[in-house]
């Protein structure tokens, strides 16, 4: 049975669950399983144009659970969130901090820049390390990101200025001080590592994006003195200030 499922949805979904295992850090396999279907239900009703069936997540469970596992399994979700369902999220912030950039801005590249952007914040759903980060920052990682890989391919020429008065004006909105800027360039270096562990750079789907990835990895590995044992690994990515805006 195949369904697609809104990226929205799926990313609240991750974010429900997350908070509900914090809570219940002992939770067995099969109920975290399950605490995920109840998670998918509960986002689809939430964000969702369209309901998922809870009769379609019983049938995906191929039998391990019940409609009625997934329903109780819902309200114990929601019991334990205290009825708190609509956090802040990276993608929240996301839509927010881009409806900051300059009345100016053509839509067509509104959205390229959001599509982008977009995809970046989802990467970071993919690696737990994230959950901890504020997702305030993980939304300005991916923007940045966004900018210093997009700028030699979109066909839009957006002022250098104003980029640097956009990047300010979000960066003042977050809080963000320059201390706090070496975490942010941790958050972009594991984006980016993310995106190159990624299908999507494997296949060439982001062929622009690929490219841009391939050649900041080996400015990274030039610009760091290898290993006594020859080999050409940086000594440590994390630790070099990237692209500092």
């Amino acid at each position: 049975v195949r369904r697609r499922f809104d990226r929205e949805v799926v990313m609240m979904a991750i974010v429900l669950l997350d908070q509900f295992m914090t809570s219940r850090p002992y939770t067995c396999r099969r109920n975290f399983r399950l605490a995920a279907m109840a998670s998918l239900h509960l986002a689809s009703k939430l964000y969702g144009g369209r309901t998922v069936r809870i009769s379609f997540l019983a049938e995906l469970s191929r039998g391990e659970f019940l409609i009625q596992h997934i329903a109780e399994m819902e309200q114990l979700l929601l019991f334990t969130l205290k009825w708190r369902v609509n956090p802040p999220t990276p993608l929240s912030f996301l839509q927010h901090f881009l409806a900051l950039l300059p009345c100016s801005t053509p839509h067509a590249l509104k959205e390229e820049l959001f599509q982008y952007s977009r995809f970046f914040v989802e990467l970071s759903s993919c690696d737990y390390a994230f959950v901890t980060e504020k997702c305030s920052y993980v939304a300005i990682a991916s923007i940045i990101n966004t900018f210093d890989a997009t700028s030699s391919f979109l066909d839009f020429n957006f002022d250098s200025k104003l980029l640097a008065e956009f990047l300010k004006t979000i960066f003042t909105v977050a809080k963000l001080t320059k201390e706090q800027s070496h975490k942010m360039d941790n958050l972009k270096d594991r984006l980016w590592t993310l995106f190159m562990e990624s299908e999507e750079y494997h296949s060439g789907a982001s062929s622009h994006l690929s490219v841009f990835a391939l050649r900041r990895s080996c400015m990274i590995t030039q610009d760091y003195p290898c290993r006594k044992d020859g080999g050409n690994s940086p000594v440590c990515v994390s630790g070099r200030t990237l692209n500092r805006l």
